[in-house]
């Protein structure tokens, strides 16, 4: 069993928040690149088998983000290796923000867990960046302890064998001067503390009251009133090819290819399997201690940003 190292939150407290940070940063241009005939395309998503649809960011190196909503005109695809089944991804066109667009694939195809895959991305004279994935295999929902306003909660995670995240996710509105905002969900990361039992169960001892204690001090000023909705629960199982971060500097983090999976070009790719629960304790008729029934999975990272 091995845990990911988390990077500095962007999205939420979570490696996830590190590859958003990854996706952030290749939209910086590099000049030692321009002059590159190695690198293609960056890519950059999570291929995530509970999903109901993919997205991948697919842009050239030398342009990795347009001015302009000019064609990509390139070739996306996914193929099961195990089968040689191949699917070809739609392309969408994102405007990032006023003037700024980038390019996404999706598909809704399924993905099947505990399977291999290829990514490629192909341009018009057939150069291409592509990433071998490995997705991990299902694993069945926790066991929960935590009720009401407790500081703290224990998951009681089996069958995974990289956690890559532990997020608990807040839910809430902030009432200030007799209006309501929006609703706001924010995480934060769980992987702090993570004990493995005598049956080899691994424990991940959460703090909810940590995560509510930060959230006020955001928001604190004024007659800002934070008003909590819900909680979920986010478990992430990855791949081999989730990003490790482990004895690299900040400032490494950022280099080209420091943290890629993908050949021939740059970014990250890795394989997944989610689970999302409400953040609680379930129990059965007779009383009994059980797994909450999972939530519909969301997407891990917001590409329309």
């Amino acid at each position: 069993m091995r845990y990911s190292v988390r990077i500095k939150t962007l999205l939420y407290g979570s490696i996830l928040a590190g590859m958003s940070i990854l996706i952030q940063s290749c939209e910086q241009p590099f000049e030692p690149l321009v002059e590159n005939d190695r690198y293609h395309f960056t890519i950059h998503g999570v291929l995530d088998a509970s999903a109901d649809t993919q997205w991948v960011r697919v842009m050239p190196v030398r342009d990795s983000i347009f001015t302009s909503p000019k064609p990509l005109g390139a070739d996306v695809s996914i193929t099961r290796l195990s089968t040689g089944e191949k699917i070809t991804l739609e392309d969408s066109l994102f405007e990032l923000r006023q003037g700024y667009y980038a390019w996404n694939y999706w598909t809704d195809e399924d993905i099947l867990p505990d399977e291999d895959y290829l990514f490629a991305a192909v341009n018009q004279e057939g150069d291409s960046s592509t990433v071998h994935i490995q997705v991990p295999p299902e694993f069945p929902p926790p066991i929960v302890i935590y009720g009401g306003n407790s500081p703290i909660g224990q998951i009681f995670i089996e069958g995974i064998e990289n956690i890559a995240v532990v997020d608990i996710i807040f839910y809430f509105h902030v009432f200030s001067n007799g209006t309501s905002s929006p609703l706001i969900k924010q995480g934060y990361s769980q992987l702090d503390d993570i004990r493995e039992s005598a049956d080899g169960t691994q424990v991940v001892y959460a703090y909810p009251g940590e995560g509510k204690r930060r959230i006020g001090e955001q928001y604190r000023g004024g007659d800002m009133t934070v008003v909590h909705e819900k909680q979920e629960l986010l478990i992430v199982s990855g791949g081999p090819g989730w990003p490790d971060t482990e004895g690299l500097s900040e400032p490494e983090r950022f280099l080209p290819g420091a943290i890629s999976n993908v050949r021939n070009g740059l970014g990250v790719l890795p394989g997944a399997v989610s689970m999302v629960l409400p953040f609680k304790g379930c129990f059965d008729e007779e009383g009994e201690r059980v797994p909450c029934e999972p939530l519909k999975s969301k997407p891990l990272l917001d590409l329309d940003k």
